[in-house]
């Protein structure tokens, strides 16, 4: 009698650019974790690989299903081979793209239709950099504090124009 073996224990643990060479990888996420060695989502997916998401898998796959890893699991997706300009070497380089598959899970009574959280208002810091750097009341001031002492300096008897 022969036993059954989970080979998955013996293969690599996380998708490369190699992985999906031959073809993308057609697969469901079943949990979502961070990775403390560099602070991304990690998705585990039920092949038993990991998928270390950069920023834009991770943008993609809050768009199609929400900013709640939660609503992650169970879902499908796809990881093919894709590729990026490297801003060190400016040339062309490999990677694993993301694609949601599966819709978002709709909500009960809603229809049927499927229906994304609202994200977050975005942190914008433009924004706050420009209330920083918003200058016109001091400007103001300084015009009056500099045409006040050249006025001094000119005497104090004639207006500057």
């Amino acid at each position: 009698m022969e036993a059954n073996v989970d080979l998955r224990q013996y293969a690599s643990s996380y998708v490369k650019p190699d992985d999906v060479r031959e073809g993308p990888i057609v697969t469901r996420v079943v949990n979502v974790t961070e990775s403390e060695r560099f602070g991304r989502p990690v998705i585990e997916l039920e092949t038993g690989s990991q998928f270390t998401l950069n920023e834009s898998n991770t943008s993609t796959l809050i768009r199609a299903w929400g900013h709640e890893s939660k609503d992650w699991i169970g879902q499908e997706l796809e990881l093919s081979l894709g590729t990026y300009k490297d801003w060190r070497t400016d040339k062309d380089a490999e990677t694993v793209k993301a694609r949601a598959i599966s819709p978002a899970k709709t909500e009960s009574g809603n229809g049927g239709t499927a229906s994304k959280p609202p994200l977050p208002a975005p942190v914008s810091r433009t924004a706050s950099l420009a209330d920083d750097l918003d200058d016109q009341i001091p400007f103001i001031l300084v015009f009056f504090i500099i045409s006040a002492i050249t006025w001094l300096v000119a005497g104090g008897s004639a207006l500057i124009a």
